[in-house]
């Protein structure tokens, strides 16, 4: 640098030039702003888009985009929690009526196990003959029913004893009806229609063949002895 240049810059009044230009800078940003309006007007009237207006649009829709999408995925993660609260109800609901049902057919199967077994009292009561073997029936019978009632993983194989049971209860009154009308040589009127009840429950229960045999010797052999009143032996 010449001498003559430092001496020009020391020269300089350095607080006018830094007070113009404080000054200047509103007005220079007043017009660039103005400036900026007019140019937008001018782009928007006649379709002019500038790569800059073009990269500004593409951010803008980005954004959009990714608002958008945020929104979609809260409405996604509502929607989830909402069907999810919603099957664990129903899966709850299902339970306790599963559990409900479960009570309903215990309760039914002990009713009726209690039912049976005041059947078979009743029926072994009334035995005449045989009191032995009947009484050792109706015991097995009653121990069947109290594992039955008190354990249900046996709950099957004790009502398949429990017919069983039953089964040999009525076959052996088949045996002592069969003895007691060939004796008669013949059934007593008033006992046949009970004597085909008793082998009609037997059948279903499964019955031998030996029974059978028994059954329909009496019917086809032996005939019907009326049955006479005392009145009417009184009478004769």
């Amino acid at each position: 640098m010449k001498p003559d240049d430092i001496v020009t810059i020391i020269s300089i009044d350095w607080n006018y030039i830094i007070t113009s230009l404080l000054i200047a800078t509103p007005i220079i940003a007043s017009c660039i702003l103005c400036f900026a309006k007019l140019w937008s007007k001018f782009k928007k009237k006649f379709g002019i888009t500038t790569k800059r207006d073009k990269e500004r649009e593409l951010l803008v829709k980005t954004a959009e985009s990714l608002s958008s999408l945020q929104q979609q995925h809260t409405n996604d993660m509502e929607d989830f929690r909402r069907t999810h609260k919603e099957s664990v109800n129903q899966s709850i609901r299902h339970d306790q009526l599963v559990r409900d049902n479960i009570k309903q057919v215990t309760e039914e199967i002990r009713d009726c196990i209690a039912e049976t077994q005041k059947q078979i009292n009743q029926f072994a009561e009334n035995r005449v003959h045989d009191r032995e073997q009947s009484f050792r029936i109706q015991k097995e019978l009653v121990d069947s029913i109290q594992v039955v009632a008190q354990n249900g993983d046996k709950r099957e194989k004790q009502i398949e004893a429990l017919m069983f049971g039953s089964m040999e209860l009525l076959g052996d009154k088949i045996d002592q009806r069969f003895s007691r009308y060939i004796s008669l040589d013949g059934i007593p009127e008033n006992e046949v229609e009970e004597f085909e009840g008793i082998y009609a429950a037997y059948k279903k229960l499964g019955g031998n063949h030996k029974r059978e045999e028994k059954y329909k010797y009496v019917k086809q052999h032996l005939k019907v002895i009326p049955v006479v009143s005392k009145l009417k032996q009184e009478e004769l």
